[in-house]
């Protein structure tokens, strides 16, 4: 009743960003490091080993760990930039304002690093099933983390501009390439040639540990919000001795989310 909590074992420290990535295994493929070790996929509190290779054979694309379907893409909703007049006389200007302009003077907040702009409407269901596969897309999720992203409701738009498409920014603004609807999973080829020109690293080396790291975190947040509904037992009304290992899962995520950090610069 009153007794400790039991819980499941912390996350492992995850690599700096300057680590090296896994060798290759026999076949030709990159493991993908796991967010859980030591802690069951299926059940997060047991402390059986979860599979070796939640990927599928090295490829983050294919995933099957359960944990993906907590890491979703940190999309900020913007609203179109308008060109420099004021008053009734402005416009909409183009995307590459928002993601090239300081922001006092009417850019969106970010840091430096390139930028993805998804225009869509969120009343057109054939634009959510495209962003929901998007999403499904673990490579491409976790590349998003390095990138600021936005997204920008296309009915604020022109009606010649309301379709649903994905466009690549350099950090300073330039357009690398826009992708349209049936082509949006195409657009890693883009990020990888922003994020090479931004911080001279092959974004498909770093995709592992941006993986791990980022499900290390969905993990943190699961079982803090876990831990928080059990401090006092409903049944008797005694505390748990859970405070301590919450700041302990909180010490960790800090530390994720710096190495994760570490990828942006």
């Amino acid at each position: 009743m009153g007794a400790t909590t039991n819980t499941p074992p912390l996350v492992p420290p995850i690599p700096n960003p300057g680590g090296a990535t896994p060798g290759p295994v026999a076949g030709g493929t990159t493991p993908t490091p796991s967010p859980l070790r030591g802690v069951s996929s299926r059940n997060p509190n047991s402390g059986r080993q979860p599979r070796p290779n939640p990927g599928g054979r090295g490829n983050p694309k294919r995933a099957r760990n359960s944990w993906n379907d907590r890491i979703g893409i940190a999309w900020r909703a913007v609203f179109p930039p308008v060109d420099s007049k004021q008053g009734y006389d402005a416009s909409i200007a183009s995307l590459r304002e928002g993601v090239s302009r300081p922001v006092a003077t009417g850019g969106w907040e970010r840091d430096e690093m390139p930028s993805l702009v998804l225009v869509y409407d969120p009343s057109d269901s054939e634009h959510l099933k495209a962003i929901i596969a998007l999403r499904r897309d673990a490579r491409f999720t976790a590349a998003t983390w390095v990138f600021n992203c936005f997204k920008v409701d296309a009915r604020q738009l022109d009606k010649r501009q309301r379709q649903l498409r994905l466009a690549v920014f350099e950090k300073d603004g330039q357009l690398v390439r826009e992708y349209g609807a049936k082509d949006l999973r195409k657009a890693f080829r883009s990020m990888e040639t922003a994020y090479m020109n931004a911080t001279k690293r092959h974004l498909s080396k770093v995709i592992p540990h941006l993986h791990r790291n980022v499900g290390a975190i969905a993990y943190c947040k699961e079982k803090i919000a876990w831990l928080e509904q059990r401090i006092v037992c409903h049944d008797c009304g005694k505390a748990h001795k859970t405070p301590e290992t919450i700041a302990r899962f909180k010490k960790d995520m800090a530390r994720y989310e710096e190495a994760l950090a570490g990828f942006r610069n």
